[in-house]
C-alpha cells in the first residue's frame, strides 16, 4: 500500500530534524521506510539520494567530532557537490552552510581557502548589544539556562515557511554547534562542551539575535 504524499513529506521533515539533532540511526530507519513504502519519481529519487549523501556527510563530521564550521577543502568540495547536485531542499541545506559559514553564496564559490572570509570575532558579553527586534519580546526562549547537557530552543511565533538557523559559539568566536530549527520547540544536546559561558545566535530572514548561555555541570 502506498502511503499518502503528506505522510511522505512528514517523513522527510523527520529525517532533516534527526540530522540536525545528530540522531543518525533514526535517519536510516526513516529512509528505509520511505524506500519500501513509497513510489518515487525519477526526480524524487534524485532528491532522496542527495539527502542520503547529505546525511552521510553530516554523520562523518559528527564521527570526526568537528562542526560544519571547521571543514577542510575536501569536505567543502563534498558539500559543494551536494549543493549543486539537485535543486531541492537538501541542496538548500548545503548552500545555507556554504553561505552562512564560508560566504560562498549564490554559487559564487571562492577558488582558494584564503579567499574565504572567516570570523575572528572575540565576544565580550559586556559589549553585546541587544538587537531591537521581535526576538527580545520573548518570542525566543532558551531553557533551562544555566544548563548541564540539554537545552530547549522555543519560538513562540514559528513560521514553517521561514528558515531558522542557530549557532553556539565560545567567547573566542569558535563555533561548537550549529543547526536548523524545524519545529517551534527543539532540544539540542551539548554533552561535549565544557563548563562556561557561550553565545547563542539565532538567524532568521536576515536578522539575528544573540543570547548568553551558561553550561554548569
Amino acid at each position: 500500500m502506498i502511503a499518502s504524499r503528506k505522510n511522505k513529506s512528514s517523513k522527510y521533515q523527520l529525517i532533516e530534524l534527526a540530522i540536525a539533532n545528530k540522531e543518525f540511526e533514526d535517519t536510516y530507519t526513516l529512509i528505509e521506510f520511505i524506500e519500501n513504502n513509497y513510489e518515487l519519481t525519477e526526480a524524487e529519487w534524485d532528491e532522496h539520494n542527495n539527502l542520503k549523501d547529505y546525511r552521510d556527510f553530516r554523520e562523518s563530521l559528527y564521527n570526526e567530532e568537528i562542526t560544519y564550521m571547521q571543514l577542510d577543502e575536501s569536505q567543502l568540495e563534498e558539500l559543494r557537490s551536494i549543493a549543486n547536485a539537485v535543486r531541492g531542499r537538501t541542496a538548500t541545506l548545503a548552500r545555507n552552510i556554504l553561505c552562512f559559514g564560508y560566504q560562498e553564496c549564490e554559487n559564487e564559490f571562492p577558488e582558494t581557502p584564503s579567499e574565504r572570509r572567516k570570523s575572528n570575532r572575540i565576544y565580550d558579553f559586556n559589549e553585546i548589544v541587544v538587537v531591537e527586534n521581535e526576538f527580545e519580546q520573548g518570542i525566543l526562549n532558551l531553557y533551562p539556562n544555566p544548563f548541564k547537557e540539554n537545552i530547549t530552543i522555543q519560538l513562540t511565533e514559528f513560521n514553517t515557511e521561514t528558515n531558522y538557523r542557530y549557532q553556539i559559539r565560545e567567547l573566542s568566536g569558535k563555533s561548537i554547534d550549529e543547526g536548523v530549527l524545524f519545529a517551534p520547540k527543539q532540544a539540542i544536546s551539548l554533552t561535549r562542551a565544557a563548563n562556561g559561558s557561550y553565545l547563542f545566535i539565532l538567524y532568521e530572514n536576515g536578522q539575528q539575535s544573540e543570547q548568553k548561555l551558561i553550561i554548569k555541570q
